[in-house]
């Protein structure tokens, strides 16, 4: 009985580690989001059409100096090399699962592009400071969807002040969108309000970051073991981008010319990679003993042990839980399928 209760030991010991904070995300109903704006029928969007249509034929109807037709074909020559380059050397970081045209019966102003995997985060700051988190947020809002013209916030998640966690952009599960150029496909972003090249994040603030980056973490199966590549625009290199890796966690000066997220967040960005590479090494070698353990079960053990599993599955649990369950799974089902 003693092998018996290792493999209960070790699952109690991740399940105890996996509830020890319970995340509370506002979901964009809860901050009453304006959904017209992003409705292609709406008063907003008929205005919006119409004026782009004058801009247009305005456009069509200016004649262009010769500089100004060589500096569009360079610029749509630039464009063009980039978009190659990533297709050829990039292409399943940019594949999509789906389209989505519609949020229930409002025909969207954008479809939702959704990657078909997450393999980074991307951290923001908002360089602004406000007093009421439900007033800018629906005022930023205004201004990204309407004022803007991109229908809708291009971030994920931002982090107020007290550490409230707020649902921003329309698209739920692998949505891509716009918040670092070249670098939109299989990422999440997430903001922090305030400039943090002059401020430090609250203890709140940082708290919550931790315990929302683990939730993305384990709910998209990011691996902390692996790097992420980040691309840059320039004007003098041969495709147009450059390419770096970095780690899961990065900021947005690592894909962009920008010194956002500023330097207090980016200087945690390290410790908080460690932090989660270091939990996820651990929680890969546990699984290689359990693994190992369960070969000398027989097979009324490992049913026993696989219906307890699916008991606490059953449970309304983080996604750490999430995962560390459906790995388990995984192990005692495929010993099971091996004999």
């Amino acid at each position: 009985m003693k092998k018996y209760f290792i493999i209960f030991a070790i699952s109690a010991i991740f399940y105890s580690q996996a509830s020890a904070h319970d995340l509370h995300i506002v979901n964009r109903e809860d901050w009453w989001a304006n959904e017209e704006y992003t409705n292609i029928k709406s008063q907003y969007w008929t205005e919006i059409l119409i004026n782009r249509e004058s801009k247009r034929l305005q456009s069509l109807n200016t004649p262009k100096t010769p500089e100004q037709l060589q500096k569009s074909a360079e610029a749509a020559k630039l464009s063009k090399s980039r978009i190659n380059y990533v297709n050829k050397n990039y292409a399943s970081r940019y594949a999509l699962s789906s389209t989505q045209y519609y949020n229930w019966d409002i025909k969207l102003a954008w479809p939702v592009k959704k990657s078909q995997k997450i393999d980074g985060i991307i951290l923001h700051h908002t360089a602004t400071e406000y007093d009421s988190s439900l007033e800018w947020i629906q005022s930023v809002y205004k201004f990204h969807g309407i004022g803007r013209e991109w229908w809708d916030i291009w971030y994920n998640f931002i982090i107020w002040y007290n550490g409230e966690i707020y649902e921003w952009r329309l698209g739920w599960d692998y949505a891509m969108w716009g918040h670092t150029s070249w670098n939109n496909y299989s990422t999440l972003w997430v903001a922090l309000l305030w400039n943090y090249n002059e401020r430090e994040m609250t203890i709140a603030q940082r708290n919550s970051l931790e315990d929302l980056l683990s939730h993305l973490i384990y709910k998209y199966d990011i691996s902390m073991l692996k790097t992420l590549p980040l691309h840059k625009t320039c004007t003098d290199c041969v495709n147009g981008l450059t390419t770096e890796n970095f780690q899961p966690i990065a900021g947005h000066r690592d894909g962009g010319h920008t010194s956002c997220p500023g330097d207090n967040i980016y200087k945690i960005i390290p410790e908080l990679n460690a932090k989660f590479k270091s939990e996820q090494i651990s929680y890969n070698k546990a699984f290689i003993k359990i693994a190992n353990r369960i070969k000398s079960y027989d097979d009324q053990k490992l049913q026993n042990i696989y219906l307890k599993i699916q008991y606490l599955e059953e449970k309304d649990t983080s996604e750490k839980n999430k995962y560390i369950i459906s790995r388990l799974k995984d192990i005692i089902g495929a010993e099971i399928s091996s004999r």
